[in-house]
């Protein structure tokens, strides 16, 4: 089985040797009697024409397709990432010629720059999930997963997600019992991880709209209070239809929407930073029901309160 892994320029070599080492393990799980019959993975790492790349070979558009393309995440700041034209070409033709094209964290935003997760379902890195949705806004993204498979299209999400991106591709062509072998053999999960637990509120403040800023501020200075729309549109100056359009273009929330991520945000900074209960957390970011909280934080971030804290609590 044919795999190859761009690199390309601020790429995460780490991430780029970190795959190929994870399919070397598997190839030799690979070899042995139960496994006959399955071909290994060749690995190629492929860069486009410019500076020297570690350990890559030119990219050549009509050269021989791959069965798997892989582009790993990025060190470089998300508004600068482009496609330059032969990369573009590269890809299109893996696409046209069957290539299951993946993706981990901001490595998305090449397969978005060319056009080649329109119509898709894909994830990123959740923190760069605003740029990414005003860049390329045919592309449904879902930020709350870590691995987003499409058939021909697999995108994954956090910087460290090229680990459960290579299982998961392990998983699904050598199957289960390698995966597991794998993944113990790196100490991965391989039950598999959501972004959802990792994510977290970081509003945009930097959009020019002094109305919505200061709306922001009202509902900072007072999450613990009931939310009444009238009364915040009022404070901030333009009546409640302006304020809920305004809401709704620029942030992409209701105030509702927008009041509950800030609650469930400090929620999450208390289940981090104290030792006060769930019921006592519930009453100090504005909830009176404490089963309602549970249930709101679970939904929000793929795990109870209780295993949020155990798992990140300092």
């Amino acid at each position: 089985m044919k795999i190859a892994i761009l690199h390309y320029p601020r790429v995460m070599t780490s991430a780029v040797f970190g795959i190929q080492e994870m399919l070397e393990v598997a190839n030799r799980y690979l070899q042995g009697a139960a496994f006959r019959g399955f071909d290994p993975y060749v690995v190629t790492t492929l860069g486009a024409e410019g500076p020297a790349m570690v350990n890559a070979i030119p990219m050549v558009v009509d050269a021989d397709v791959a069965d798997v393309v892989i582009i790993p995440p990025s060190l470089m700041d998300s508004a600068r990432i482009e496609a330059d034209s032969q990369t573009v070409a590269w890809l299109t033709v893996q696409a046209e010629h069957g290539a299951t094209l993946c993706s981990v964290c901001a490595g998305a935003f090449l397969l978005a720059e060319a056009g080649l997760l329109d119509g898709h379902v894909a994830t990123t890195h959740w923190a760069l999930a605003s740029v990414f949705r005003h860049r390329y806004p045919n592309t449904h993204l879902r930020v709350e997963e870590m691995i987003v498979d499409e058939g021909n299209r697999i995108t994954a999400g956090g910087v460290t997600a090229y680990l459960d991106l290579t299982l998961h591709l392990i998983r699904r062509y050598a199957g289960e019992r390698v995966a597991r072998q794998v993944g113990s053999h790196f100490l991965i999960d391989h039950r598999g991880r959501r972004q959802s637990a990792y994510q977290r509120f970081l509003p945009d403040t930097n959009h020019g709209d002094m109305v919505l800023a200061r709306a922001q501020q009202i509902l900072e200075r007072d999450f613990r209070k009931a939310l009444r729309i009238g009364a915040l549109a009022s404070e901030a100056g333009v009546s409640e239809r302006t304020l809920l359009r305004r809401f709704r273009n620029v942030l992409g929330l209701t105030p509702v929407q927008y009041l509950q991520a800030l609650r469930l945000e400090r929620a999450r900074e208390l289940l981090e930073s104290s030792r006060d209960s769930v019921d006592r957390i519930t009453q100090r970011v504005g909830y009176e029901d404490v089963s309602s909280f549970r249930r709101l934080f679970k939904h929000a971030t793929g795990v109870s309160p209780a295993e949020y804290r155990r798992k990140f609590a300092a």
